[in-house]
């Protein structure tokens, strides 16, 4: 939508009562250069286009600006202000501002028509196609939703290693009882007395059993 000459009041009202057939993907606001001649200070143009960035923004929720085409009719240092005015209004609103100025260098005349205020079709209009498409893209990529992550569970840790247990030291054991086959027969020795005789003591038909003790030596490391 555009009106030739209009302000951004006149813009303004033209938005409340346009019919538009769907809902658009992007909205792009472009900052109103004609405000340049029709307001008095810049404090005042970013009033009215501030307003106007309301009443876009109430009708749809997809919405950018870009600063406005220079002109070669009026100051560098006053169009410098009125976008320094126009940016920090669009950042009040949280609304995408794109600067173009740089774009169109005003030493390049022919970037404009004869009259010094619009772009010449076969090279200034080039140039700002090419931008809007260029940002409306990046705007759209950005205010893409997006996809959610679901998040995985974290696996139980396993341990790499089995811890091994050392014990250091003689563990003393029990004296283990004599098997039938360890068991020795010993016969006792006989003396004899100074007759020739043998003892009745050693000479006992007794036998004495015993049995060697094994032992193990167990070590754990």
């Amino acid at each position: 939508m555009s009106t030739p000459g209009a302000s951004a009041a006149d813009l303004r009202l033209e938005v409340l009562n346009a019919v538009i057939p769907r809902e658009p993907d992007a909205v792009c606001i472009m900052a109103p250069s004609n405000n340049l001649t029709a307001s008095r200070h810049p404090e005042e143009a970013g009033q009215e286009f501030e307003r106007y960035l309301l009443a876009v923004c109430s009708r749809w929720s997809k919405v950018f600006c870009t600063g406005f085409v220079p002109r070669l009719t009026e100051s560098r240092e006053k169009q410098t202000v009125f976008q320094q005015e126009f940016h920090r209004r669009s950042a009040k609103l949280g609304i995408p501002y794109y600067e173009i100025a740089d774009y169109f260098p005003l030493d390049d005349l022919d970037l404009w028509c004869p009259d010094g205020i619009h772009l010449s079709d076969n090279h200034g209009m080039h140039i700002l196609n090419h931008l809007i498409w260029m940002f409306a893209y990046e705007f759209m990529e950005l205010s893409a939703p997006k996809p959610l992550v679901q998040s995985q569970a974290t696996p139980p840790y396993k341990s790499r290693f089995v811890p091994r247990v050392v014990v250091k030291g003689e563990e003393r054991s029990r004296p283990s009882s004599p098997l039938p086959t360890e068991w020795t027969l010993v016969r006792s020795s006989r003396k004899r007395n100074l007759s020739g005789e043998s003892d009745c003591l050693f000479d006992s038909p007794k036998k004495r059993v015993v049995h060697h003790q094994v032992r193990e030596a167990c070590s754990y490391v």
